[in-house]
């Protein structure tokens, strides 16, 4: 009795709470769409690693091809030079350049040299004939100065030589010792003057007669002297011209070598030739900077003799290159010898040799 009750409640709850369609389907799922949607999201997840991936890809690329345009636009900005060690020419026609530069520079500061001293010779000139014209200037001053004074004395001459005509008139009017004491006085006063300055203008005038010599003489001289300083000026510039346009050449000359070495290079190269006279570039032989006379060490010479860059005397500063000092011996001959092959032949026969008591028996 009691079981069929409890089956009874069991049946009234099951139907009064009845299971919703929708419910089901969407709590039970069926085993392949589970699938499908586990596979679906896989695909998603690799295709979202996939994308970002690529475009953390596309940025380095982006990045490194920037890099290398800007690499080859710099590379295409900058000119190639000859560096020091010569590589893009080479070596041998650095050196080869460099010598022939060497010639060219020499002669282009000499050039420069004489247009520059030519000038100071006609200027030498002119100032001896600058001093030439003062010096007339100041004589002619003097001349002009004599000449006022001689005037002045001729005056002081007259003067003294009426005033003693005027004492020696009141002689008659004289009545006492003393008047005629006095007068007397006066009247050598007077001539004393006048015989003063008539001398003093004997000199002075001897002395302007001298002047005027002279400075005829100057004149003559400064006419000269200026005939010379023209045709010297012609002269030099003629030779300036010359020089000038022989020194375009050479700078035309010096355009067609330099291209291709390093400026820093022909800076120092300049500045070298300046300063020793014309040398440059020596060779190093036998291990001597031929430029200085001086012994290099051992290992500078190796690096010389490489041949793999340009270098520097540490001593005269000029460019060094590698220059053989083997000297070719001559090949022996026999037949140059003085003596003949019989004079070093010996007898074989020891018995006929003299022995060193015989030798000594002989010579007794």
């Amino acid at each position: 009795m009691a079981k069929s009750t409890a089956d009874e409640e069991t049946k009234t709850g099951a139907s009064k709470s009845p299971p919703k369609p929708g419910a089901a389907k969407a709590g039970t799922a069926k085993p392949g769409a589970a699938k499908t949607t586990k596979g679906a999201s896989t695909k998603t997840t690799k295709a979202g690693s996939a994308k970002a991936e690529s475009a953390k890809a596309t940025p380095a690329k982006s990045s490194s091809s920037k890099a290398a345009s800007a690499k080859s636009s710099a590379s295409k900005a900058t000119p190639k030079r000859s560096s020091t060690k010569g590589k893009e020419l080479g070596i041998d026609e650095v050196f080869e350049r460099l010598r022939a530069l060497q010639d060219v520079m020499f002669r282009r500061f000499e050039l420069e040299r004489e247009i520059e001293d030519l000038p100071r010779a006609l200027q030498t000139k002119g100032e001896t004939l600058n001093r030439l014209k003062q010096s007339y200037v100041d004589k002619n001053e003097r001349y002009d100065n004599v000449k006022a004074n001689i005037e002045e004395l001729r005056n002081q001459a007259i003067s003294a030589e009426r005033e003693r005509e005027q004492y020696e008139s009141q002689m008659d009017q004289i009545k006492t010792q003393r008047e005629y004491e006095a007068l007397d006085k006066e009247i050598r006063d007077a001539n004393d003057r006048e015989v003063e300055c008539r001398q003093e203008l004997q000199r002075q005038q001897e002395y302007l007669d001298t002047l005027h010599e002279t400075l005829k003489s100057d004149e003559e001289h400064i006419a000269q002297q200026e005939d010379e300083v023209a045709e010297e000026r012609t002269r030099i510039d003629g030779e300036v011209s010359d020089r000038e346009s022989a020194l375009k050449d050479l700078v035309t000359d010096e355009s067609g070598i330099t291209p291709g070495l390093d400026t820093e290079l022909l800076f120092k190269f300049e500045r070298i030739i300046r300063m020793k006279e014309g040398l440059g570039i020596v060779p190093l032989r036998g291990g001597v900077c031929t430029g200085c006379q001086i012994i290099m060490p051992p290992f500078f010479a190796n690096r010389v003799r490489t041949g793999e860059e340009l270098m520097f005397c540490p001593n005269c500063s000029r460019i060094v290159f590698y220059e053989s000092d083997e000297i070719e011996e001559e090949a022996f001959d026999p037949d140059d010898m003085p003596f003949d092959d019989d004079d070093l032949m010996f007898d074989d026969d020891a018995d006929d040799a003299p022995t060193m008591a015989e030798a000594d028996t002989s010579s007794e």
